[in-house]
């Protein structure tokens, strides 16, 4: 008889579960989830202990996470778990990578510094070139033009496009910035059915602050398990097997309290401090 797995009114076979995983994209998820389970559990051994974090730290995760919509549903285990599990990781990933953060930021610096520049955009070619050489010639300003004749959404702006991550802008228009030196204009070229030139206002060099650290740690973590799940993905393989016991999913409703305190009692244990708030009352969930 095959094992099965039910979850609510419906019951899955093993065997729709293990197609499912191969015939889909749930099988790398999967095994990015289980790999930084291994992980975690490997670093933990490693400490010999668990992976430290504040309460503070745990009371801002609860009240952010609280507050998405995917997670509003969560019962106060589910949320901490999921809480506790993401600041271990967090804390993993700037063990790991820490010391990899500087020179990694110095090779993708230039793709978060920020580019200022303005662009005016027609419908018409010969009125495109002529704006051009008005622009060339000094007869009149790159604003006033753009605010007059064109088309884009930053004609009312005279023509200036909020400063951006230069990869965010779009790809028919970086190429034209990337070589431009400030106040340079380029050559006309069609972007959405109009004849377009941008004008390089300057760039904003982008320092490596906490946020940004953070981007690059993240990063580098993906690469990492990017690399993991590829190589596992080839050692992969569903072998059948001959009377294994059925797999049954029930609500754990027995014990769910004792691991809820279980994880509070680990929590304070990490660093003991005095609370400002109780975690249960930011989230409405009572006192702990």
């Amino acid at each position: 008889m095959p094992s099965t797995v039910q979850v609510g009114k419906r019951t899955f076979t093993t065997d729709a579960i293990c197609e499912q995983l191969t015939s889909s994209d749930l099988l790398p998820q999967l095994l990015r989830e289980m790999i930084i389970d291994e992980i975690l559990a490997d670093w933990e051994t490693e400490i010999d202990g668990k992976i430290p974090y504040n309460r503070e730290e745990f009371a801002e995760g609860c009240d952010r996470l609280g507050k998405l919509a995917g997670y509003q549903g969560l019962n106060q285990l589910q949320l901490y778990k999921i809480v506790d599990r993401h600041l271990r990781l967090q804390k993993f990933k700037h063990a790991r990578w820490s010391s990899q953060v500087y020179s990694h930021y110095l090779q993708r610096k230039s793709s978060f510094d920020r580019v200022k520049f303005s662009l005016i955009q027609v419908d018409d070619r010969g009125l495109a070139e002529e704006l051009y050489f008005r622009v060339q010639r000094g007869e009149q300003s790159f604003s006033d033009l753009a605010f007059r004749y064109s088309q884009g959404d930053s004609a009312k702006d005279g023509g200036r496009v909020t400063a951006i991550d230069i990869d965010r802008t779009h790809p028919d228009i970086s190429p034209y910035l990337r070589g431009l030196k400030e106040g340079e204009i380029s050559t006309i070229f069609e972007l959405n059915n109009l004849y377009t030139f941008v004008r390089f206002e300057g760039s904003i060099l982008a320092e490596l602050d906490d946020s940004l650290s953070q981007i690059l740690t993240d990063e580098l973590f993906e690469q990492w398990v990017k690399q993991q799940i590829s190589e596992r993905l080839g050692l992969f393989e569903i072998e059948d097997v001959i009377d294994t016991p059925e797999l049954t999913y029930e609500p754990q409703t027995p014990g769910v309290e004792a691991e809820l305190l279980e994880l509070i009692s680990r929590i304070d244990l990490l660093h003991p401090s005095p609370w400002k708030r109780s975690i249960g009352a930011i989230h409405g969930f009572g006192s702990l």
